[in-house]
């Protein structure tokens, strides 16, 4: 099997038989382009030390953002607007939410993961 990219619909292709094998994955734009994590908490949550999660409501710590992902209390910027789906990496489409919604929200919508999942999530912060 011989395969190749159609650039116009980005698909990876069978040529023999013209079959679509995958998507192309596009390269993430790096860590770099993102606000820091200190500038993300701060636009959410200001001065607290102690905020909840605006999707499942679990608390996050301010001081656990280079902990390790499984500890009680630690979070990642995250889109509320994936990028899939045509957000960006503006601040103001980046918040602080647990590292478990994070892991497990892949490529949806923070609304649609939280309705998904029946959270009562904040409103406030996801429109």
């Amino acid at each position: 099997m011989v395969a190749r990219v159609n650039k116009n619909t980005k698909q990876i292709r069978n040529t023999s038989n013209n079959t679509k094998i995958r998507n192309v994955v596009t390269a993430r734009k790096s860590p770099t382009s993102w606000p820091s994590h200190d500038k993300v908490w701060e636009k959410a949550y200001g001065n607290n030390k102690i905020a909840q999660c605006p999707v499942c409501r679990v608390n996050l710590m301010v001081k656990d953002i280079h902990t390790v992902q499984y500890k009680q209390g630690a979070w990642h910027r995250s889109h509320i607007k994936s990028r899939e789906n045509g957000g960006s990496n503006d601040i103001n489409n980046i918040t602080p939410i647990c590292w478990k919604c994070n892991r497990t929200a892949h490529t949806r919508n923070m609304k649609e993961y939280a309705i998904s999942n029946k959270y009562n999530y904040d409103k406030n912060f996801i429109k």
